[in-house]
């Protein structure tokens, strides 16, 4: 009798097909993963915006006029917050990125986060999205 060593070609190659099926489904939801990541990166920098556009209006309130409207810049220029760090891209906001929140009562309302290749800013009007409604959803590949 012969003694058997080794595998046969059809066993070897099912092997390799399967291993190649479970990296590409590995690869699939590794990407996935890294979008919602940069996405709830996305969200927490307009949350940090928020409050720092909080301090913004309670340090100009008093005895000026209600806040309507602060930009990244004049953020950045009170020293409130330090340059944002693009989480698609991972490069810094320029000083003159046109990001804005607005405000109503001297309370932050709505934001218009523009990074450099996506944006969360509502409807096309680009008159800014509330805060509560912020989510993964609201946010849009910039052409």
């Amino acid at each position: 009798m012969r003694k058997k060593n080794g595998f046969t070609l059809i066993e070897v190659l099912a092997v390799v097909v399967i291993a190649g099926i479970l990296f590409s489904i590995g690869a699939a939801m590794m990407q996935t993963t890294i979008m919602i990541s940069r996405h709830d990166s996305f969200l927490a920098t307009a949350h940090s915006l928020e409050e720092a556009a909080r301090q913004y209006s309670y340090h100009h309130r008093i005895g000026k006029e209600e806040t309507e409207r602060v930009t990244y810049s004049e953020l950045i220029g009170e020293g409130l917050i330090e340059r944002v760090k693009d989480p698609y891209t991972g490069d810094l906001f320029e000083d003159d990125n046109t990001t804005f929140i607005s405000f109503k009562n001297n309370e932050p309302l709505l934001i218009c986060l523009k990074g450099y290749t996506h944006e969360s800013c509502g409807d096309s009007n680009g008159e800014g999205l509330s805060f509560s409604l912020l989510s993964r959803e609201r946010i849009v590949r910039m052409e």
